[in-house]
């Protein structure tokens, strides 16, 4: 990008964070479109998505439409703000390999990764707090009936 490129969305941070909101509440709200939407007494499968992606909309369009303040202060960008997008990174690697690695090794592994590097705890504690975390989730999840994937666990 160029020089100006960053300076406008730097100075339109605010308005830029709207658009992304507002565009991904749409496409939220499209992909739910052929679930059933159910009432507010019963909800059903697409009640949550579409009530969701209506919000985001519009706090995505209240972004996007207040009013800017006569005072703009600069967020300081530093190598701690790498943070969020290697989180988000972290989370997508999760989502894409829940289904092969499965369920317990993924988790244990996310939680440790953010809780090393974020939390900074130590990694003894980490591994700990991580298989402990994911061990409760799994009997509870199980004895609720929620299936869920074991991946490479499966051949035991």
């Amino acid at each position: 990008m160029r020089p100006n490129s960053l300076r406008f969305l730097a100075d339109n941070s605010d308005r830029v964070c709207g658009i992304v909101a507002a565009v991904t509440a749409v496409f939220l709200y499209l992909n739910a479109t052929n679930l059933p939407f159910g009432t507010v007494g019963a909800p059903d499968s697409g009640f949550f998505p579409k009530s969701l992606s209506a919000i985001l909309a519009i706090l995505g369009l209240g972004m996007l439409l207040r009013p800017r303040s006569a005072k703009h202060e600069r967020a300081d960008f530093t190598l701690r703000s790498w943070a969020v997008p290697l989180a988000a990174i972290v989370l997508l690697a999760y989502a894409a390999l829940l289904d092969k690695a499965g369920f317990v090794l993924s988790t244990i592994t996310v939680l440790f990764l953010l809780m090393t590097a974020y939390g900074r705890l130590r990694w003894v504690v980490a591994l700990a707090f991580s298989v402990s975390a994911v061990t409760v989730c799994y009997v509870g999840f199980t004895e609720l009936g929620v299936p869920l994937p074991q991946g490479v666990l499966s051949i035991f």
